[in-house]
């Protein structure tokens, strides 16, 4: 059966698995909602983090701000180049997860691959690390009826 939505939710506990495994602590989530936001500051749906700076100034922090991008699969192109933009540009911390079959499909490894993450300066670091067990994501804030057999692969951008 094919889903027809984009709200699939991150398990706070993975999130926080994730995080210590990968030493990052994300303050901008930046595909998120009201209810499902894992960070304090967070872009939803409605403010659209692909026409925003994930530069910000918020309380007395100026700067570039780690993130967690859990991204909507029917935009995942958008988001990552949104993302290696921002690191280029500002070079925060991120923290991405995304479907494996994303890095299998022709049209991720021609544009996203060869354009972004292959054509690494020197110093940017990037991890792509497959999950496993395969998280399980809330399908509008609950535990599906039936889990979708999809593989995750985390994602990791760092300065060295």
């Amino acid at each position: 059966m094919m889903v027809k939505h984009d709200d699939w939710w991150t398990k706070r506990a993975d999130f926080e698995k994730w995080c210590k495994k990968y030493e990052i602590i994300p303050e901008l989530d930046v595909a998120a909602s009201h209810k499902n936001h894992l960070c304090e500051k967070y872009f939803t749906k409605e403010e659209d983090a692909l026409t925003k700076s994930w530069y910000y100034q918020y309380h007395d922090y100026v700067g570039a701000a780690d993130l967690w991008m859990n991204p909507p699969n029917s935009i995942l192109k958008k988001f990552i180049r949104k993302a290696y933009s921002e690191w280029l540009r500002h070079g925060m911390k991120q923290l991405w997860i995304i479907p494996c079959q994303a890095f299998a499909s022709g049209a991720f490894i021609d544009t996203v691959w060869k354009e972004y993450l292959s054509q690494r300066v020197i110093g940017e670091r990037v991890i792509i690390d497959p999950i496993f067990p395969r998280p399980v994501f809330l399908e509008h804030g609950k535990e599906p009826e039936n889990a979708a057999a999809t593989s995750y692969m985390a994602v990791v951008l760092k300065n060295l």
